[in-house]
């Protein structure tokens, strides 16, 4: 697992490099692990979406590390999550869909919501996967 330090220098470059995912998960080739993250803040809502993920990545046999908080201010939210042996697709894909699907559940009961809102998580996930595909964990690490 990795360290608290290289969890919260992930997060600053992520809040820096990825904003624009708002949500989504980076392989981290070092530990053989996927990193999960946020750019929202960690407020009530934030939280109760991380719960969900995590839930639903336990579920799937996922080995979960602590969340942690980094970046300006500590806006962006990540937590470590290694994949069971045998998972359902492409770690990163998974990750992020459950990542989407835990804000998808949290945005589903919000009556300030719009309901097309939380039914695009898919489509956002996906979008989330292509921005983040050109991110280096380990450069960032190593540096």
């Amino acid at each position: 697992m990795l360290s608290p330090t290289d969890l919260r220098k992930l997060a600053a470059a992520i809040q820096v490099e990825l904003f624009a995912a708002q949500r989504g998960a980076v392989p981290v080739a070092r530990s053989r692990s996927v990193l999960a993250f946020g750019n929202e803040g960690y407020g009530p809502m934030a939280r109760k979406a991380v719960e969900a993920a995590r839930a639903l990545l336990t579920a799937g046999g996922y080995a979960l590390g602590p969340v942690m908080t980094g970046g300006e201010e500590r806006y962006t939210w990540a937590f470590e999550a290694v994949p069971p042996p045998c998972g359902l697709g492409p770690p990163v894909d998974v990750v992020t869909g459950y990542v989407w699907a835990g804000w998808a559940a949290t945005r589903a009961g919000d009556p300030l919501s719009p309901p097309t809102e939380a039914a695009s998580s898919d489509l956002q996930a996906a979008l989330a996967t292509q921005v983040c595909s050109g991110f280096d964990a380990d450069a960032v690490l190593a540096g």
